[in-house]
């Protein structure tokens, strides 16, 4: 889209944000209605965001800024049950293009277990990805039925997986919902069994589909890049950029010697000569990675657009001084004992959650914590995290720790995102 088409969407956002916010069970709202994240094999950071655009552009009847264009109708036209999964591809530039291009494979295999028939209809593979169009049906209604987990056997290697969710389920009423599956190295084959399992309150199947896919995979495109740039005097290492079909990657490095840590690029972006923009990934993986330092962006997608020109370009970024990315506590007090900064206003415990009142912007929209140690060093398990918005410039965020842990205070949570930001104005020549 171009940069006028972004500041429609921006106006989108701030109208939505008057809108009062009920409190969110973050891990629920994960699990049960945005993106649900299971990494196989081996542990990583991996940034699994929902995007307030996307209800905004729901809530507020916009979607026709999206959907304008002749040649979104005339994709919708030509593929036979796609148009039922709009609202699942709206948002994303990358995955439009590519079923514009006939990138799709028809795969239309239906299993029915107890009372619901989930139906695998089209799938789009690239090197490293696989997305899994689904529909599911049901002989009665049913709320808040999700995909608990997608899984595939250990042949196909590491891999991570998230889904959308399935909600308030109708009698006879068809839900149509996608998955995604991103493989941590380049996946040649096209022979699949994918084990997806569907839980509600009263429910609770595993489904498992074979198939095999026949189109031709994609051949990703490769800049090397190799350059080094500054954001507020804090130096990024642009390393290469990858497009495939269904995302970009972008591999970049955070110079170690950095005054600040950066926890996240805010406003990170590919345009092309013409000012079309192809942003973040509004709802699904926006990032993977980030052992030290280094790690991998996600982009939409221009593998099927031939642009003369393309930039990178970063404007703002979420950073900490290197020294003030943990919260120590000490929950006997309820005291904060150390911070990022003042923006932590209280700490309130009860039981065994931690409810932090925090100054933070409006589209602040992040889980702020990751791990949490006790005195000892002694790893405490976390049950789920919550976030609320208490007012338009404070916002709630919680922990609980799962039940019946023992530790010794204080208490040291690492922050993986905060509302503190830095900005700049990079423009990087890619093409």
């Amino acid at each position: 889209m171009t940069e006028r088409e972004e500041t429609k969407l921006n106006e989108a956002r701030e109208a939505f944000e008057q809108i009062p916010i009920p409190t969110i069970k973050i891990d629920e709202a994960i699990q049960n209605g945005y993106v649900k994240a299971r990494t196989q094999k081996r542990k990583k950071r991996s940034m699994w965001l929902f995007s307030s655009l996307t209800a905004a552009l729901l809530l507020l009847g916009l979607t026709t800024l999206l959907f304008t264009s002749p040649t979104f109708a005339a994709y919708v036209s030509k593929i036979p049950g796609m148009e039922n999964f709009v609202h699942r591809i709206h948002d994303d530039k990358g995955i439009i293009s590519a079923v514009e291009n006939d990138y799709l494979e028809k795969i239309d295999i239906t299993q029915k277990k107890k009372g619901i028939a989930l139906t695998i209809d089209s799938v789009m593979k690239d090197e490293n990805g696989l997305v899994i169009f689904y529909s599911a049906v049901s002989d009665q209604d049913r709320e808040e039925i999700s995909l608990r987990d997608i899984k595939l056997s250990e042949k196909y290697g590491p891999y991570s997986s998230g889904s959308t969710s399935l909600l308030h389920v109708k009698q006879g009423e068809r839900n149509y919902e996608k998955a995604e599956i991103y493989f941590e190295y380049p996946m040649s084959r096209k022979d699949f069994t994918v084990a997806m399992t569907l839980e509600s309150k009263d429910y609770s199947e595993q489904f498992t589909f074979s198939f095999s896919l026949k189109k031709a995979v994609a051949e990703k495109k490769t800049f090397k890049v190799n350059k080094t740039v500054q954001i507020a005097g804090q130096n990024v290492i642009v390393k290469s950029i990858s497009i495939q079909p269904i995302r970009t990657d972008i591999y970049l490095a955070f110079d170690p010697n950095n005054e600040k840590k950066i926890l996240e690029l805010s406003d990170f972006r590919l345009v092309d000569e013409n000012g079309e923009t192809w942003s973040s990934i509004q709802n699904g993986v926006t990032g993977s990675g980030w052992e030290n330092d280094e790690g991998h962006y996600y982009l939409q997608s221009n593998y099927f657009k031939e642009p003369k020109e393309l930039y990178l370009v970063m404007n703002k970024a979420q950073a900490l001084n290197r020294n003030q990315t943990q919260i120590v506590i000490d929950t006997e007090k309820q005291s904060i004992l150390k911070a990022p900064d003042q923006s932590i206003k209280s700490l309130q415990v009860m039981g065994n959650e931690l409810t932090f009142s925090i100054q933070a912007e409006k589209d602040f929209h992040h889980g702020m914590f990751g791990t949490v140690k006790d005195a000892n060093g002694k790893e405490l398990q976390v049950e789920s995290s919550s976030m609320s918005s208490i007012d338009n410039k404070s916002r709630s965020f919680g922990v609980v720790l799962k039940a019946n842990q023992s530790f010794s205070n204080p208490l040291t949570i690492d922050v993986l995102y905060y509302p503190a930001w830095i900005n700049g104005n990079v423009k990087v020549r890619v093409k």
